[in-house]
């Protein structure tokens, strides 16, 4: 049975841990995660009203003198909070999963110990076959490009190509919203020139021509 894990984002520990999702076997307290962004940093805050937020994030809430929570709008003063500290000695011990858990790697360590396996011992990193696109192990692509499963005539269903037809969708989607947007947009200034111009239509005299 598979054992269940919790992701998080670490950011301002080291650049082989930083911005990338962690599964932790086990869960962090939840005054070490930060309620807005959801990111693990070194420094949080805890506030009056019971949120944890990131120095990032409690930054960005300051406002006439007084810091309001974005969460609930709980106005509170620096002297009302509690700054922690989260040691690389505290987190570094944890253990977590590796991040090729879903190319079939079951291998559990300490956060300290993970980007030397993904490195250097992994043998479960993925490619895309140059003939059908298909997510194949590294170890097992010759094998792959060597068997009657390697179509290139077959429309391929593989992860790296599934991904690249999301990426796409994402950014037509987004390509519509932004066009329906501006064009909106446009409409109303639109509009809102031709009632300026019916409004002082009358008071305009006309223009006798030669």
């Amino acid at each position: 049975m598979a054992t269940r894990c919790v992701q998080y984002t670490l950011v301002g520990f080291s650049a082989e841990l930083d911005w990338r999702s962690l599964c932790f076997v086990k869960p962090l307290p939840r005054n070490r995660v930060c309620s807005a962004c959801g990111l693990v940093r070194r420094t949080t805050v805890l506030l009056p009203c019971g949120h944890t937020l990131c120095e990032c994030c409690y930054g960005q809430c300051e406002q006439d003198g007084l810091h309001v929570c974005a969460l609930d709008s709980y106005e509170c003063q620096d002297e009302d909070v509690e700054w922690r500290d989260l040691s690389d000695e505290e987190l570094l011990k944890r253990e977590v999963k590796c991040w090729n858990q879903q190319s079939g790697c079951q291998y559990v360590t300490t956060i300290s110990g993970i980007a030397e396996h993904f490195q250097s011992e992994c043998q479960h990193h993925t490619l895309c076959c140059p003939k059908c696109s298909a997510s194949v192990l590294f170890r097992e692509i010759i094998a792959h490009l060597k068997s009657g499963v390697c179509d290139p005539l077959k429309p391929p269903a593989s992860d790296c190509r599934d991904e690249s037809v999301r990426d796409e969708s994402v950014f037509f989607t987004y390509f519509r919203e932004e066009l329906s947007v501006q064009a909106r947009e446009i409409k109303e200034c639109m509009d809102r020139f031709v009632g300026d111009i019916k409004a002082h239509g009358l008071g305009i005299p006309p223009v006798n021509m030669p």
